[in-house]
């Protein structure tokens, strides 16, 4: 359901026009159309798969699907989580990436749980099931890093986690957090000048800017976060 999900919105882009055949940077000669209707219509069988998911997950055993099955669903589940955000779908999204930690976590794919639980901690404030998720998720995060894996997304996480706790008012926390990626980034980019961590060191950028919103350099280092 979350692919023919995916199937759908390439379709309707295609039928209703959302694709931008020339590009400008005048909003005004901006001539494409992109109704709510249309979007909930291409998005139809995410927001299906979403529900029976959640319905599924909460009785679900160890053992009932392959690990490589389960890996699948979660790694589909990522895309489809960020697809719903970006429609903002933010509920239905939230709920995915919960079902994507839970499969995750069966699974064994700790990469998976790193990336549906950065979603699920950057939208959070003080929650005690959160604060599990970011327990488990932090140690996934040291060991991929620890191996050299999926680096990105164990900074990607860290600079979350720091975001959580600066919403919940832990600053200390956050600034260490915060410190700790930035020497991990430093010190990647010292052994490789040319490695891309672009993601991360924007979501850095963006914790920076919370952590210290009278900075005076604040407002430009957030706005250089959600660009990255």
């Amino acid at each position: 359901m979350l692919l023919k999900s995916e199937y759908d919105m390439a379709e309707a882009s295609q039928n209703c026009g959302w694709k931008v055949t020339e590009h400008t940077t005048d909003p005004d000669q901006d001539r494409t159309v992109r109704t709510m209707q249309q979007e909930y219509e291409a998005i139809g069988s995410a927001l299906q798969a979403v529900q029976l998911y959640s319905d599924v997950v909460r009785g679900f055993e160890t053992g009932a699907l392959s690990n490589a099955t389960l890996q699948r669903i979660t790694q589909i589940a990522c895309v489809s989580v960020q697809q719903l955000l970006h429609l903002h779908m933010f509920a239905f999204a939230l709920q995915l990436a919960y079902v994507g930690c839970c499969f995750a976590e069966h699974a064994g794919d700790k990469e998976s749980y790193i990336l549906h639980a950065s979603t699920l901690i950057y939208h959070s404030v003080k929650n005690k099931q959160v604060d599990a998720i970011i327990t488990r998720a932090m140690r996934f995060a040291n060991e991929l890093m620890t191996s050299e894996k999926n680096v990105e997304a164990s900074l990607c996480l860290l600079c979350d986690v720091a975001i959580y706790y600066i919403k919940s008012e832990c600053f200390y926390i956050a600034g260490k957090l915060i410190e700790t990626v930035q020497h991990k980034l430093l010190s990647h980019y010292e052994k490789q000048c040319d490695v891309n961590l672009e993601l991360s060191l924007g979501r850095l950028l963006e914790a920076q800017a919370m952590l210290c919103p009278g900075s005076g350099l604040s407002m430009l280092s957030a706005v250089n976060g959600v660009h990255r």
